[in-house]
C-alpha cells in the first residue's frame, strides 16, 4: 500500500501507514509532525506489546510518498520523492 503526503499546516509533513492486527500487534511507517528532521519516515512495530524501532529514511521533497510492502509475513517500508526511486526505511517480520 502507499500513500502521498504533502506539506500540511505550518509546512510540516505528518501521515503515514498502519497495519493494525490489534492493540499489541501492529506495524506503523509514518512522518510524524514531531519529528526534529523535515522529512523523516519512521518504520515502528508492536509484538506482543513489546514496542521496537525498524527503520528510519530522509527525504527533502515537496511531496514524499510512503510504501509498505507485504511479502509472506516479511513487511518493508520505503520512501519516495518521486514514485519510482524507492528507498529503503525498515522491515520487519511478523505473521
Amino acid at each position: 500500500m502507499e500513500t502521498r503526503i504533502s506539506d500540511g499546516e505550518g509546512g510540516r509533513k505528518s501521515g503515514g501507514l498502519l497495519v493494525w492486527i490489534d492493540g499489541e500487534n501492529f506495524i506503523r511507517l509514518d512522518m510524524p509532525s514531531s519529528s526534529i528532521w523535515e522529512g523523516e519516515a519512521h518504520m515502528e512495530f508492536a509484538q506482543s506489546g513489546r514496542w521496537s524501532f525498524a527503520g528510519r529514511g530522509r527525504l527533502r521533497a515537496e511531496q514524499l510518498s510512503l510504501r509498505l510492502e507485504r511479502r509472506g509475513d516479511r513487511f518493508t517500508g520505503y520512501l519516495s520523492k518521486d514514485g519510482e526511486n524507492w528507498y529503503l526505511c525498515g522491515w520487519v517480520d511478523m505473521s
